[in-house]
């Protein structure tokens, strides 16, 4: 659970990502993923300016 996730952090010292204190119970996770089959249409929406430069990278056209 993130509960004991949170708690092995603590006990072994492992420091904790600054961002899961700014945003406390929201997944972080890294911006530009593409490990999904709908990423491309997320993205789109989320992150358009991050979109279009992975889909040039790609050398793949954009979706409407």
């Amino acid at each position: 659970t993130e509960a004991e996730v949170l708690e092995y952090h603590e006990a072994e010292g492992i420091p904790l990502n600054p961002l899961y204190i700014k945003f406390p119970g929201t997944r972080v996770g890294c911006m530009p993923c593409t490990s999904y089959i709908s990423w491309p249409k997320v993205m789109a929406k989320t992150a358009p300016k991050m979109y279009r430069y992975i889909q040039k990278l790609r050398g793949q056209g954009l979706i409407d």
